[in-house]
């Protein structure tokens, strides 16, 4: 829900409210606005990528997009630790319970949806499926990106189809469906 408030001109303004969310302990707390750089709908997704399959301990991590200037840590930065993985990412844990935080991108941050509170999202697409578990099944309807796709691709907009290597994965049926 909205918070509302007045500006000096004493007309309301709406203010989306902001996601929270806290490591494990509750030592590290922090807050985002979601983005929409992947569509409307689609602020929330699980990522399939080994490198996420082994931060998370299973098969995928749910996570939520924000943008830098939309996120912050409200208590116990000086707790937050940083792992560089291989690629470009950086990810961030608390240093005392162990709990995943968030993915740096360099222009996004990927926050893990189980610390978040009360999240109201859906899960909306699915990211690095070229890289499930072989044990894993996805089901439902969120479209499936054998990689990180382009955000145009990712919304359904895809400007230059030409040069777009990514495309949804099509499901396949299960026997006995």
């Amino acid at each position: 829900m909205a918070s509302v408030t007045s500006d000096q001109s004493n007309s309301a303004v709406v203010k989306p409210d902001r996601i929270q969310g806290a490591c494990l302990c509750g030592a590290v707390a922090l807050e985002l606005l979601p983005s929409h750089q992947y569509g409307a709908d689609r602020a929330m997704g699980y990522c399939h990528c080994i490198s996420c399959q082994r931060w998370s301990g299973s098969c995928s991590l749910p996570f939520v997009v924000t943008v830098p200037e939309h996120f912050r840590v409200v208590r116990g930065q000086e707790l937050v630790a940083h792992y560089r993985d291989d690629r470009t990412t950086v990810r961030a844990f608390c240093r005392y319970c162990g709990s995943s935080l968030y993915q740096d991108t360099g222009s996004s941050y990927l926050v893990a949806a189980g610390i978040l509170h009360d999240l109201k999202l859906v899960p909306a697409l699915h990211i690095h499926t070229s890289q499930k578990a072989v044990w894993e099944h996805i089901d439902g309807d969120a479209p499936q990106f054998e990689e990180l796709p382009s955000a145009s691709a990712a919304a359904g907009r895809d400007a230059n189809r030409q040069t777009q290597k990514i495309t949804p994965i099509v499901k396949p049926e299960r026997e006995g469906d």
